[in-house]
């Protein structure tokens, strides 16, 4: 009976010490630190960078699109799951985006999941 209290004790220790991510999924910004940052800036250092926009964007015959695309070389594949929290994540920086929102005023980004 000893043992097994002293067992409990020490899963229960365990428990509070292990890293919140133990229990729950990562967050959308770590799983985009993890596996975007490599090649992107984070949206924090793009803003106070606050560069005019250069390049062309590619277009169709439904509007802008947006590319949107994770290197698997060397880092683990996201799980379906993650890879929709990211795709979230992204498209709600897009929504709140005031230069996309005022080069294309016709454009609602409502909360589709995927852009098109």
């Amino acid at each position: 009976m000893r043992a097994n209290l002293d067992f409990l004790t020490l899963l229960a220790a365990a428990a509070l010490l292990a890293p919140p991510t133990a229990f729950a999924g990562q967050s959308a910004a770590t799983l985009y630190a993890l596996n975007c940052m490599g090649c992107h800036l984070p949206p924090e250092e793009a803003k106070q960078r606050a560069q005019p926009l250069r390049g062309q964007f590619a277009h169709s015959e439904t509007g802008r699109i947006f590319f949107i695309s994770v290197p698997a070389a060397g880092k683990r594949p996201l799980t379906a799951a993650e890879d929709a929290v990211l795709m979230e994540e992204i498209l709600t920086w897009k929504r709140s985006c005031r230069v996309i929102l005022q080069q294309a005023p016709l454009v609602n980004y409502s909360g589709e999941k995927f852009v098109k």
